[in-house]
């Protein structure tokens, strides 16, 4: 007797289609760009990044779970090196909080605003990893790396919608070179490329 999950029928069609899903990680994180810009100077950057990925974590953490116990033995080898590099990441970060602080933007926060778009941005930051690996685990990275070029597409489409920017000629002229890339690169090769 087959082990595998039982799904809603839409969502079983779902995750079988990796051009959607890989679609749709590029519509979620370019969403997080047009959020992060939309609520710039309400939120600092620092509180709302720190939530994102607390709240991600949190999410993640029972899909991950078991591959993190079955994985420890390599992890824990690669400690050091993994520290470095989650620790430079927040390093990064430090600069811009610095100049956040010295250009007079104050603490005071509104904790359910930030709080609600900490929820917005974390659930599709989750979505789009879930999709992401889904479509690379379907077609595999090389023909799933090209969707990557569709987060500025989407990112400046949603701009232009919901934040009211002015679309122009070089707008059209390159979402025309990066579809036509990607149609290319995702017919060419074997199945799982």
């Amino acid at each position: 007797m087959s082990a595998e999950p039982k799904h809603f029928p839409p969502l079983r069609w779902i995750i079988n289609q990796p051009y959607l899903l890989l679609s749709l990680t590029s519509l979620f994180w370019a969403g997080n760009i047009v959020l992060a810009r939309f609520v710039a100077g309400h939120v600092p950057p620092l509180t709302l990044s720190c939530v994102r990925w607390i709240g991600a974590f949190i999410l993640l953490w029972p899909f991950a779970k078991e591959h993190l116990r079955r994985d420890w033995r390599t992890l824990r080898a690669h400690l050091p090196l993994m520290l470095l590099l989650s620790a430079s990441g927040s390093m990064m970060l430090v600069p811009f909080a610095w100049w956040e602080m010295l250009s007079g933007f104050g603490p005071k926060v509104d904790l359910l605003t930030a709080a609600t778009l900490a929820y917005v941005v974390i659930f599709p930051s989750t979505l789009a990893y879930l999709c992401f690996n889904r479509g690379i685990m379907l077609i595999g990275p090389n023909r799933a790396a090209p969707f990557l070029h569709l987060v500025p597409v989407f990112g400046s489409v949603m701009a232009i919608v919901l934040l009211g920017e002015q679309p122009k000629l070089f707008h059209v002229i390159g979402y025309a070179l990066v579809l036509a890339g990607v149609v290319i690169a995702s017919r060419q090769g074997s199945a799982r490329g």
